[in-house]
């Protein structure tokens, strides 16, 4: 991640570092709580055999017992992000006993209507699924070449105002994976993905969709997150029947190398 973003804080670790946290000041603490930790600030969503209306009234009697300062309003700032990538390359070398390697696509043309940045998820996550799944060709040959094994995976991330799209694994062929990785973007955007194998794909989002409704904490979880991007978990499955064949192929073009970085851990 560090690769990809010049200025935009996703760049930098959440939990910080030693020097930021003895840094940190009670009052920085304290007006970030004040600020940010309020109930217009919240949502709270509860999932399981309750009675709605008697937790409410337990809702409403706990927080009638407490004070709240006046909402401060929230501003968020616009960050200036190049489109470009901060570094093309890193090589970091740690304790591990396998060398790793990721490769990371910078995505700057983010939708900013809320369903349009579903339907982008949801393309973007067909793609890497017909690539790297254990049905695919590419994915079969890289393991029969032992370029990869089963920790392989991709990705996409995205949020508001960031997005980005990772994949890699553990290898003990490092260039080899390199240059096969580089060799795959490039040709990606002449892609011919079968219709047959979109729709299977398509079917098997579908019932990965259905499947989390079967777990509350998911439910609670893929809910609040949705919500917070202006739109609603519950929506997914009508959303999914909208995209489109040429959706996903349109999608292929934000898989560019311009925009592309390598991150490699070998072992000391």
């Amino acid at each position: 991640i560090q690769n990809l973003y010049h200025d935009h804080p996703f760049a930098i670790d959440i939990a910080g570092t030693v020097e930021s946290v003895y840094a940190t000041t009670k009052e920085e603490l304290e007006l970030c709580y004040k600020t940010f930790y309020h109930p217009s600030n919240m949502v709270l969503f509860v999932c399981g055999q309750i009675d709605p209306e008697s937790l409410m009234k337990v809702i409403e009697t706990n927080q009638a017992k407490k004070n709240f300062a006046n909402p401060k309003e929230i501003q968020r700032l616009k960050v200036n992000e190049p489109e470009s990538i901060k570094n093309k390359e890193t090589i970091q070398k740690m304790d591990v006993f396998m060398p790793k390697v990721t490769m990371a696509i910078k995505v700057t043309d983010i939708p900013t209507n809320p369903k349009q940045r579903e339907l982008r998820e949801m393309a973007c996550q067909l793609i890497l699924d017909y690539l790297f799944s254990k049905s695919s060709p590419i994915y079969n040959e890289w393991i029969s070449k032992e370029w990869i094994n089963d920790t392989f995976g991709g990705y996409y991330i995205q949020e508001r105002d960031y997005a980005c799209i990772q994949f890699g694994g553990d290898t003990m062929h490092v260039d080899e994976l390199k240059e096969a990785l580089i060799k795959l973007v490039k040709e990606l955007p002449h892609l011919t993905l079968p219709q047959d194998d979109f729709e299977r794909l398509k079917r098997k989002m579908m019932g990965s969709i259905v499947m989390s409704f079967n777990s509350i904490e998911t439910i609670a979880n893929h809910f609040i997150r949705h919500y917070f991007e202006g739109s609603s978990s519950f929506d997914l499955i009508d959303i999914l029947n909208e995209l489109s064949y040429e959706d996903v192929l349109n999608t292929l073009e934000i898989f560019t190398l311009d925009k592309a970085t390598f991150h490699i851990v070998l072992p000391k």
